[in-house]
């Protein structure tokens, strides 16, 4: 075991950028925040904070700094002031700050405090860019960490990687170190990590689509929030579940926690997540059709997270302006932040080293066992039989460096495909299988969007809900094989005709949605019209004789009714597809009350 540790040292260069490049991508920026608060529970701190805005308590530490007694209470105050600086935004002075904490105590023991100061200093050098200073703090805080055998510290250090999993979006490994902390924190009642670690494991599931249980997770975190009064955490809580549900495209609902989120984050003067929420507005805005508004929440959260440094949200947000201007015909500025994004973008690709990274994971999760391990043998086993033990790890240890080689080459192998299956992933996400028309999910998605643009133009647009007649019958007397080719063919039929504007989609089993922008009541009947006869057109190689119709239910919206919505637009229509149904089938009938 010996020799392999001194391996994993004399490599500690790659592990250094590898490392690093974890702790920038990950979503340690919540766990940083935690931990501010957590000291600015101290006395000391509380006195500073109260009634003061953070600028007058920077001010106020430096003034206490000179009249300080002790030397304990000089370290705290420079402390309370590193927490002030970097809740402003101002990330390297709170670097230094916290780093002249560090040389004021360099001559006391190793303590639970300091290796969370260091913490909090490889976060912010990761938030602004500097890796190797980063992975250096980090690997002190770690060495620290198992000398103390402090549970909590260890726990924090490996939420960063439990959070680095997430950002590689290795999903179930992230979800499985997540779980195991939550045991932990709901076995000890620390509702407060625990309410960052249901934070966390929302993000997991949310990633891989499980709505259900990250909306309960969101909520879960929330609550436990608001009874503990953190209201910072109650921020990012709903930041977070507002971006869930916009995911869902439960748009007003996402509107409802994002508003939230950005008073309180505005309460607490958390400038970086009050801006970073901002440009969360700003998407769901763009997704609503609301392109100036879009563009106006953009330019207001750019400013702050320029200050930063290079951040994901900075990128984003210039990404989200260049599509804004680009809707509104804003070309000129739409060019311009086009060329600052493509600037940010390259800046991001060339910190990203999937090697390296995918060589940090097995390294770190390897010595984090061997320690484990270690511990137990110390406990339980006797010094030779340790020295034994040893020896044969360090046998093993070409075998498990090979073993690691072949992974990393397997790795390699399957980041290579990723862009094509990422491809693949995406026809699949927006476009049904059989027909090859947009699914439900994307149908629905347009029909929002047009609505939107109705209303806000007051322009007519017109839903149609179609269905097959007696389509279970060619199912049972012809088999399933010749249904999906009614399927494939009627829709196929269908989409050759409809205007350019006009968007179909599947909606379930053998009924379809018709979204018809700028087509008012007549307008639509003859669309209608026209669908129908086609249908009726339509032959079908496998069945010569098959004779195939369609019903459809029609109804346009009042373009002076602003608070019309698509989902009662797509009820009025499924009843009067039941009035044309119930008169016979094979027709066209418009929703009348």
């Amino acid at each position: 075991m010996l020799g392999f540790l001194k391996y994993l040292k004399l490599t500690n260069r790659v592990l250094k950028i590898a490392l690093i490049h974890l702790m920038i991508v990950s979503s340690a920026v919540y766990a940083q925040e935690a931990l501010s608060n957590k000291n600015k529970s101290d006395n000391l701190c509380k006195e500073l904070y109260k009634n003061r805005s953070q600028e007058e308590a920077i001010h106020a530490a430096e003034s206490q700094l000179k009249e300080s007694p002790s030397k304990v209470n000089n370290i705290q105050e420079i402390i309370c002031r590193g927490d002030a600086e970097s809740q402003s935004g101002l990330l390297s002075k709170a670097v230094k700050t916290y780093e002249k904490a560090l040389e004021l105590d360099a001559e006391n023991p190793v303590s639970a405090s300091k290796v969370e100061l260091l913490i909090k200093i490889s976060d912010l050098h990761g938030l602004q860019g500097n890796l190797n200073k980063s992975i250096t703090v980090l690997t002190q805080a770690w060495e620290y960490s198992k000398n103390l055998s402090d549970i909590s510290l260890e726990r924090n250090i490996l939420n960063s990687l439990a959070n680095a999993f997430y950002q590689m979006k290795k999903y179930a490994q992230a979800e499985r170190y997540y779980n195991e902390i939550k045991k932990v924190e709901e076995k000890d009642n620390d509702r407060e990590g625990l309410s960052v670690t249901l934070y966390n494991l929302g993000h997991v599931y949310a990633s891989i689509e499980d709505y259900e249980k990250a909306d309960k997770a969101f909520e879960r975190a929330l609550n436990l929030s608001q009874e503990l009064n953190d209201i910072e955490g109650e921020a990012f809580a709903l930041k977070a579940w507002g971006v869930s549900l916009h995911a869902q495209y439960k748009l007003k609902m996402a509107e409802e926690k994002l508003i939230k989120a950005i008073h309180l984050f505005e309460k607490v003067e958390n400038i970086r997540q009050h801006s970073a929420t901002l440009r969360n507005l700003a998407d769901l805005a763009f997704v609503s059709g609301n392109y100036e508004k879009s563009i106006e929440y953009y330019k207001t959260a750019i400013p702050v997270l320029k200050k930063q440094g290079f951040t994901l949200a900075l990128m984003r947000s210039y990404r989200g302006l260049v599509k804004a201007y680009g809707k509104v015909a804003q070309f000129e500025n739409a060019y311009n932040a086009n060329q600052i994004y493509t600037q940010l973008l390259k800046e991001y690709l060339e910190n990203i080293s999937l090697k390296e990274t995918q060589q940090l994971f097995v390294a770190f999760e390897t010595q984090r066992f061997e320690d484990e391990n270690r511990r137990l043998i110390e406990d339980n086993q006797q010094k030779q039989k340790e020295l034994e033990l040893r020896e044969e790890l360090f046998v093993m240890q070409n075998g498990l460096l090979v073993l690691i080689l072949i992974v990393v080459l397997l790795l390699l192998v399957i980041w290579r495909r990723s862009a094509k299956y990422a491809r693949r992933m995406e026809k699949l996400a927006t476009i049904d299988e059989l027909t090859q028309l947009p699914n439900r999910r994307f149908i629905l998605a347009f029909g929002e969007a047009e609505m939107n643009r109705a209303i806000r133009y007051k322009r007519s647009l017109s839903v149609m809900l179609l269905d097959i007649d007696y389509f279970k019958k060619v199912n049972d007397t012809y088999g399933h094989d010749v249904g999906d080719e009614v399927l494939k063919k009627t829709a196929f039929n269908m989409q050759k005709i409809i205007r350019k504007t006009d968007k179909i989609g599947r909606f379930g089993g053998e009924e379809f949605l018709f979204i018809a922008p700028d087509a008012n009541q007549q307008q639509a009947l003859e669309l209608a019209e026209r669908i129908r006869q086609t249908v009726i057109n339509t032959k079908f190689e496998s069945v010569k004789d098959l004779n195939v119709t369609i019903s459809i239910g029609v109804v346009s919206n009042q373009p002076d009714d602003s608070n019309e919505q698509l989902d009662f637009l797509i009820k009025k229509a499924d009843q009067a597809l039941y009035q044309a149904k119930k008169s016979g089938r094979n027709q066209a009938r418009y929703y009348e009350k």
